[in-house]
């Protein structure tokens, strides 16, 4: 009796093992070549903010601007990088680009130091003891600006040390943009 049934077990796992794999190998079907074009509708478009993050990353350890010395480059390193997801003016200084952010309605005042946020302390604001200085939040709680000595855009600053250096010595009150989304 015990073999009757060892014998109908048998015959249903090779029932199933023929089902699932088949004697006969079916050819794969063809899949016509598809450009990007098409598949492009299925790739999501980055967003204005994670395209600027993109921009300020691509930034570091670059000179993006040799028309300004580079003790005086914040301002431009800066626009320049805007530009590469924006129509943004090259600027050259810090109340001017002060201004330009206060009007232009793809920016508004922030109090968050979150990564991507411009951070600016103008020059003439404070107690005229140093420059202004522009730059952007990055991770970290670093800041990716010019500098001043290689006049390419690196890390040089953190939140604590840009604070020390601008709003306790030069005085000046620290100003935040965030990008509108």
């Amino acid at each position: 009796m015990l073999n009757f049934y060892w014998l109908k077990l048998t015959e249903s796992v090779v029932q199933l093992f023929r089902k699932f794999f088949p004697k006969e190998v079916k050819e794969i079907e063809y899949m016509p070549y598809q450009p990007i074009e098409i598949l492009k509708d299925y790739i999501p478009e980055l967003s204005l903010k994670e395209k600027l993050l993109n921009a300020i990353e691509g930034s570091i350890g670059q000179d993006l601007d040799k028309s300004v010395s580079n003790d005086l480059a914040c301002v431009i390193q800066l626009c320049k990088v805007l530009q590469k997801v924006m129509d943004f003016p090259d600027l050259t200084y810090t109340p001017v680009l002060v201004r330009t952010l206060k009007a232009e309605n793809r920016f508004a005042s922030t109090l968050d130091l979150d990564v991507g946020n411009i951070i600016v302390n103008a020059t003439g604001t404070g107690n005229n003891t140093i420059i202004g200085h522009t730059g952007f939040i990055w991770k970290d709680n670093k800041i990716v600006s010019n500098n001043s000595l290689t006049g390419k855009m690196d890390t040089f600053y953190d939140i604590e040390s840009w604070k020390q250096r601008y709003r306790i010595k030069g005085g000046m009150p620290t100003l935040l943009f965030r990008l509108k989304i």
